[in-house]
């Protein structure tokens, strides 16, 4: 899902159903039968562009781009290539987003290109929270663990993407600007600076997901166990020294984090912890959530819909308020 303070989108996968709705609730519109690998806000929820891949859609020939504007307006954007993304869309038409070999964009009425220098396979973007900051990452063919990133400014949308000198292990899973860092993925995890890839610090274990808020981050990895999946969040301090112990849980939405507050879904029900205490699980049930940097937190039930609330860091514990 995606939102904002004005709305947010929801994707019910056994309807195969898309639809954007205001932060009260009113669906606004709906899209059906539609299989969109990246669905993003646009100017303001529930204005929203998604975009489907030939791998999803089978029918379409190449890739496609949609905006839905308002209750009633639709654009459709056909490409050729068979691979793009779209992360970013202010209006219409604006985009920027990837392809496999590296990020795509058309801006001023043509379409601009940023490749990889060698060949380069499974291409995936992350956009920062505050929608700032967008990477591309990929990897190189034969080369699971050497994993290049470019990155672009989203308030100078125009320049060129830049490439980060050094490979990183890992694809970026969050974005921290304030940090002007990146949180990779999978095995060997660590934060890197943006600028040139050094290391900031190696993150233990394996991170299968990750959110960030000013100096704040949470990890987390899932894996199968006999019971469904299992899930291990944790936050993480300024330094290596600084991480909270890990806590467990079941289930695989979003992570979310604001104001040192770790926010996951566990057995149905939102889990908040702090510091060195223990994760306390909330009255409020969510199949998924969403933090907005301001704390608003979106908390998707199993009707397509989702119930409002905000998080408030107490001294002992973060609370889940109704908004």
């Amino acid at each position: 899902m995606d939102a904002d303070r004005a709305g947010y989108i929801t994707y019910d996968s056994d309807r195969e159903e898309l639809a954007g709705h205001t932060r009260a609730g009113a669906t606004v519109w709906k899209e059906k039968k539609t299989f969109p690998v990246e669905t993003h806000c646009t100017d303001t929820c529930p204005n929203a562009v998604f975009s489907t891949t030939h791998e999803m859609s089978p029918g379409v020939a190449g890739s496609r781009i949609v905006w839905r504007t308002g209750k009633a307006t639709r654009k459709v954007t056909s490409l050729k290539d068979p691979n793009v993304n779209v992360y970013w869309s202010p209006a219409p038409g604006r985009w920027v987003g990837s392809t496999s070999k590296g990020m795509v964009s058309n801006l001023e009425g043509a379409s601009r290109r940023k490749s990889f220098a060698k060949n380069s396979v499974n291409a995936q973007g992350r956009i920062a929270a505050d929608r700032s900051m967008l990477t591309v990452s990929s990897r190189r063919e034969g080369r699971a663990e050497k994993w290049s990133t470019l990155v672009l400014d989203l308030k100078h949308p125009s320049a060129e993407p830049r490439e980060v000198p050094e490979k990183l292990p890992g694809p970026v899973g969050c974005i921290s600007t304030e940090r002007r860092s990146v949180i990779t993925l999978g095995k060997n995890p660590g934060e890197y600076r943006m600028s040139d890839g050094s290391l900031v610090r190696r993150i233990p274990g394996f991170v299968s997901d990750c959110s960030t808020q000013d100096d704040d981050v949470v990890v987390g990895s899932y894996s199968l166990g006999a019971g469904g999946t299992i899930q291990r969040v944790r936050l993480l301090g300024l330094t290596s020294k600084d991480g909270s112990p890990v806590r467990s849980g079941r289930g695989e939405a979003q992570l979310g984090v604001f104001e040192n507050c770790g926010i996951h879904v566990s057995a149905g029900r939102v889990h908040t912890f702090k510091g060195n205490s223990r994760s306390l699980a909330t009255k409020v049930r969510a199949v998924d959530t969403l933090t907005l940097p301001d704390g608003t937190l979106y908390a998707a039930t199993p009707t397509g819909k989702a119930d409002v609330f905000r998080v408030e860091n107490g001294p002992d514990s973060c609370l889940v308020e109704p908004a």
